[in-house]
């Protein structure tokens, strides 16, 4: 036997169903627009921190050009100059160092053999930081990258990072000093990128993302790992086409430095009007960017669960509130309705309990109403056929009277017809009675006349 599915299913099945397809779907669409909207606004910020925080390198280098500029400006006078000594020239160095920046480490001038002051050695007066007060010195060796390039190249040299200690070094910015256009000598600051590093680990950036810095080479001079400080980057040769062009670049990779997937974006800053270009760089784990959306997932399974008990509960209400409505499953109640329809008046639908208000309990009084109905017209139509009866035996005496009435009418009209005939005749016979009189009459009146003039003759004779 075939089972019947309860009208409480029949309405909740389909709704709980819709509603948890609508609800995937609402949750597929609102959780990639929320994932794209996090990515944009997360790659956005990052953008700008990283190029806020490479306007601090960019905003460095160009002091230290700056610096050496007044340094040079200063060297050009003290050369050749009878009155100016070696001591004058270490201690301007100190009161230049003592107005620079903190990330300047050290000035140094160093003169050609015999440009300073005709002496045949060279003349390399240095001045750095030493706890909170300064140090004068001269240095003894040159074969440094960040002289012999200055003096290979004759333009504004910006080193790579050299000298590293546990992830901190120093650069070296330095340009040709030239007297009536000869070079005569190199002048520059040592830049300490423990100063610069500091300043991006102070960057709180998510939970564990970090900066770093590349230098127009594309070796490492700012990182989270020390090893890979003074060492090219990883990603050199995938950048370098970005770096040719100064174009920002932005990857997804495993992070150098915690190994796990992350955005990773590099922003191009030129330093004032030299061909350096520098890339500051930042790194942020993809997971911790998605954070928000982590628990958004967690959360949507949950919000749905509750929000179908919710809907079941609903629906549940309903469905009793309509069955108490209708007062049984709308099917049966559709069935014998029709059942009524077509003349049966036997249906008797089951009610619930004292049910004086629902549709199935119209529906047995609407059947009481017309069995009576039907019962009171069955009485009338038993009493209208014996009065039926009757007016039909009338109706028969009466065609009986009728025609015997049609048949004496016959007999009055030939009596009629014959009547007519005798009185035609009679009136005929008048006729020649009237004439015959009237011929009597005259006759009388004649005979009168005659007798009248027989008594005048008479009455003479007497």
């Amino acid at each position: 036997m075939k089972r019947q599915i309860s009208f409480r299913m029949k309405l909740l099945l389909p709704i709980v169903l819709t509603a948890i397809l609508a609800f995937s779907v609402i949750s597929v669409v609102i959780y990639k627009i929320t994932y794209n909207e996090i990515d944009s606004l997360a790659k956005e910020s990052i953008w700008n921190l990283t190029y806020r925080q490479g306007n601090i390198t960019k905003n460095t280098l160009e002091k230290a050009i700056t610096t050496i500029g007044l340094i040079n400006d200063g060297a050009v006078g003290f050369t050749n100059n009878p009155a100016v000594t070696r001591q004058r020239v270490l201690d301007y160095l100190q009161k230049t160092m003592d107005g620079a920046s903190p990330e300047v480490l050290g000035t140094y001038i160093v003169w050609d053999a015999g440009a300073f002051d005709g002496a045949e050695d060279q003349f390399a007066p240095y001045v750095s930081r030493n706890g909170g007060g300064f140090e004068q010195s001269t240095i003894t060796d040159l074969e440094q990258p960040w002289y012999t390039a200055t003096k290979q190249s004759n333009k504004l040299n910006i080193s790579d990072i050299w000298d590293v200690n546990e992830g901190v070094g120093i650069i070296s910015v330095s340009m040709p000093m030239a007297i009536d256009g000869k070079n005569v000598g190199v002048v520059g600051v040592h830049i300490d990128t423990s100063v610069i590093d500091k300043v991006f680990k102070s960057e709180k950036i998510y939970t564990s993302g970090y900066m770093f810095l590349v230098a127009p080479s594309g070796i490492m001079t700012v990182h989270l790992s020390k090893p890979n400080v003074g060492n090219p980057t990883p990603v050199y040769k995938d950048l370098k086409p970005y770096m040719d062009k100064r174009e920002p670049y932005f990857v997804e990779k495993l992070a150098t430095a915690t190994g796990i997937l992350s955005y990773t974006f590099y922003a191009p800053i030129q330093i004032g009007e030299t061909d350096y270009v520098y890339y500051p760089g930042l790194s942020v784990p993809k997971h911790e960017i998605f954070a928000a959306m982590n628990k958004i997932k967690l959360l949507m399974p949950i919000i749905a669960i509750i929000s179908i008990i919710v809907f079941t509960v609903v629906v549940i209400l309903l469905s009793r509130m309509l069955m108490k409505l209708l007062g049984g499953e709308p099917e049966q109640i559709s069935e014998q309705v029709h059942m009524v329809a077509q003349g049966d008046l036997t249906v008797d639908i089951p009610l619930r309990g004292e049910d004086t208000t629902s549709l199935a309990y119209a529906v047995n009084n609407m059947v009481y109403t017309l069995n009576t109905m039907v019962s009171h017209t069955r009485d009338i139509s038993v009493t209208l056929q014996g009065s039926s009866d009757a007016l039909l035996a009338s109706g028969d005496k009466l065609s009986s009277s009728t025609a015997e009435q049609t048949a004496c009418a016959g007999q009055i009209t030939t009596a009629s017809t014959e009547m007519f005939s005798a009185t035609e005749a009679i009136s005929k016979s008048l006729t020649e009675i009237a004439s015959f009189s009237q011929q009597t009459i005259e006759q009388v009146v004649s005979g009168r006349s005659s007798v009248d003039s027989s008594m005048q003759e008479i009455e003479k004779i007497k």
